[in-house]
């Protein structure tokens, strides 16, 4: 979502300025399902009281009668307990249910005219209304819809779906992240037949599945992604109880995978990185130089704070040239470069730092360390300028901002020291097409230290201090 959506609305939105604008609660609570997870972790909070004065015993809805006991217990009138059953703490037992003898119920939440019958052990799962459970079940973190029957000795695993109507025969065991569903109908688009012989024997195979695990003579199947043509959903991670962290999806266009990560490991070689991503004689930063990565923008992490600004360089490098020299959309190109920005987590000064770097190398002839900028280079230079302005401008919006995008600009000419000759170009470019303001420039005169890029940005930085005066002459 986030991916899809958010970055391509909001980020995307020239109107706002490119920025969220957000409301941060602190005595309220805000959250949305979306899956088994957060299902999970929001019922949590309502039994934990954490969303006072949302919680059960309130009655919101009508026909409820909640009534709150000591350790987060709440039940509904007309519930039925053995005087031997169990109940820990944080359970919710609706109305009409009847709980049998030497019951467990640890963390659960019970609909209404659930029917538990001896010995059941249930633990962090949700059994919603008119269910039934034969004597010894155990179930647990699994939720149990509307009507399934448990029969005796069925032993559900952490992490299952079982849907309405659901009926698993005696001493069977439901493996775990199993979804089960009584039937399955494929969708078909309006005005035609459903004729897909591999569907249909996906949904055999399905259903026999189903059979295996359910037993008896019962429609039952076990569900799967495939059934409906999608990719795989990635349940395990989504379950009331990933056991594996949220990976981000990978670019479905970039179909070079192998031949990416070759190039990856090659461009944190300082060698191979000379040739991938220099133009000339511009120094790229070889494993000697990695020091000016860890000590620029942010303290150091480590080799993987390291190898995670390298990647993000690398990326944000290819992108700007592969627009450059294709000429591609700039509006295009400045919403992918704002993408890996939030998707790197990179702080400002590093994103400025990489643009930098694309522009300075792909000029022509390119600079060389030690010796003056020649014409041409800097009227290559200003052509990239201008006409990829919108690159430089997305986040230079306010004073604070232009200060770290000068920053970017002096870890850009820390890891490349040939780019020291184009810095005080660069700076009258940004200044005369409106991106770069009196006040961020003067300022990041006061708190940068490094003498090098001060003594190439003398010139530029006197010119303003002069017309400064000038203008203060005028007024007076």
């Amino acid at each position: 979502d986030l991916q899809k959506h958010l970055l391509k609305g909001v980020l995307g939105d020239f109107v706002l300025g490119n920025k969220i604008h957000s409301h941060t609660i602190s005595g309220e609570y805000a959250a949305r399902v979306q899956d088994p997870k957060s299902y999970h972790s929001i019922s949590k909070d309502v039994i934990q009281r954490w969303t006072y004065p949302m919680v059960p015993e309130y009655n919101l809805l009508t026909d409820s009668s909640y009534q709150v006991q000591r350790h987060n217990i709440y039940k509904e009138s007309k519930v039925r307990l053995s005087l031997s059953c169990r109940i820990t703490c944080n359970t919710v037992i609706g109305s009409g249910s009847i709980i049998g003898e030497n019951c467990v119920l640890d963390q659960c939440i019970l609909g209404r005219n659930v029917r538990l019958s001896e010995g059941c052990v249930l633990r962090n799962c949700y059994i919603w209304d008119n269910c039934t459970l034969g004597k010894g079940c155990r179930v647990t973190l699994s939720i149990l819809a509307t009507d399934v029957v448990l029969k005796d000795g069925v032993t559900v695993s952490p992490n299952c779906l079982i849907g309405s109507k659901v009926v698993v025969e005696a001493k069977r065991t439901v493996p775990e992240f199993t979804r089960l569903a009584s039937r399955f109908e494929p969708t078909t688009e309006e005005g035609e037949e459903d004729d897909d012989s591999e569907v249909l024997r996906n949904i055999e195979a399905a259903e026999e599945e189903g059979r295996e695990i359910c037993g008896g003579g019962n429609p039952s199947l076990v569900y799967a992604p495939s059934l409906e043509g999608e990719p795989d959903d990635k349940f395990e991670e989504s379950c009331l109880a990933p056991k594996t962290e949220f990976q981000w999806a990978k670019d479905d266009d970039d179909d070079d995978g192998d031949e990416d990560e070759e190039d990856e490991e090659d461009y944190f070689s300082g060698n191979a990185m000379r040739a991938s991503t220099m133009v000339g004689g511009a120094r790229s930063p070889s494993n000697g130089d990695r020091g000016s990565f860890e000590n620029s923008g942010s303290d150091s992490k480590g080799k993987q704070d390291v190898e995670a600004k390298l990647r993000f360089e690398k990326e944000m490098v290819e992108t700007l040239h592969r627009g450059m020299k294709n000429n591609l959309d700039v509006d295009a190109i400045v919403l992918e470069a704002g993408s890996l920005k939030l998707t790197h987590h990179a702080i400002l000064q590093e994103y400025y730092a990489a643009v930098f770097h694309a522009f300075f190398s792909l000029t022509e002839p390119p600079p060389k360390e030690g010796k003056k900028a020649e014409t041409r280079t800097l009227l290559s230079l200003k052509k990239l300028l201008q006409s990829w302005k919108p690159v430089v401008a997305k986040f230079a919006k306010s004073t604070d901002d232009q200060k770290l995008m000068l920053e970017g600009l002096t870890v850009c000419c820390e890891r490349y020291s040939a780019y020291l000759e184009l810095v005080s170009f660069t700076l009258d470019q940004l200044y005369e097409h409106e991106i770069l303001e009196e006040d961020a420039a003067l300022d990041w005169e006061d708190e940068t230290q490094n003498k090098e890029i001060l003594k190439r940005a003398e010139e530029f930085l006197t010119f303003l201090k002069e017309a400064s005066e000038e203008e203060d002459d005028d007024e007076d």
